[in-house]
């Protein structure tokens, strides 16, 4: 694998980092050419030696993965949430559920489901003794609080970005402004959003739908 990095990294990081050379790993800096690491450091220390790109190169064909992949900051708090509510309520006579799936990814939603952790899409699956957890996308105020009151306990794995959108959301409303949302009115993410301004926000999934009637008159 040859992990690309600026001069800087090196700099700041070279000589403490260095590693036995096994030939497993060999992370090529611009400057001044390779070394080579050992897989276990790699493993212990991938945040310190994340790179800029990967090169990985099998049976002859080059794999490119991107500078930024994998989870984002929201998805992966939801997820360790999940794996900590199915640590904390293991061996006790409850379920634990996520309110819908907590991910567009199904080896994740597997991986989860091996640890304990199902997915219930209504209110009603859920029964007093069972444990629920809101996923990344969040819910809206009055499904929270219903939620809430349904169950054991209830794990609010929201992204902190999104909340962050709930607040305002349910700010402006409060204000009597209107609140306007860019994306699907079928995605979780949006619905939940327009859950904290009581349904009331004005949502447009295409361009055309600004020039709606009814959208013009709400938006003067």
């Amino acid at each position: 694998e040859k992990r690309v990095r600026s001069k800087d990294f090196w700099k700041r990081c070279g000589a403490e980092t260095e590693g036995k050379d096994d030939g497993k790993i060999c992370l090529w800096k611009r400057i001044a050419g390779s070394r080579t690491y050992p897989f276990e450091y790699i493993i212990r220390n991938r945040r310190a030696c994340m790179a800029d790109k990967i090169e990985i190169q099998r049976k002859g064909k080059i794999v490119v993965q991107a500078e930024y992949s994998g989870f984002c900051h929201g998805v992966s708090q939801a997820i360790k949430k999940a794996e900590q509510a199915a640590e904390l309520y293991r061996g006790e006579d409850r379920k634990i559920y996520t309110f819908g799936p907590i991910i567009h990814n199904q080896d994740a939603v597997n991986d989860l489901k091996a640890k304990g952790v199902e997915i219930c899409n209504n209110i009603d699956d859920a029964e007093k003794d069972d444990v629920l957890i809101i996923r990344s996308h969040g819910v809206g105020k009055e499904t929270e609080d219903e939620l809430r009151k349904s169950c054991h306990s209830l794990v609010d794995a929201t992204c902190p970005h999104v909340k962050k959108i709930h607040q305002l959301a349910e700010k402006a409303h409060h204000q009597k402004k209107t609140v306007v949302i860019i994306g699907d009115e079928n995605h979780p993410e949006v619905i939940g959003i327009d859950g904290w301004c009581e349904n009331q926000a004005v949502i447009f999934g295409t361009p055309q739908d600004i020039l709606k009637p009814e959208n013009e008159e709400r938006l003067k």
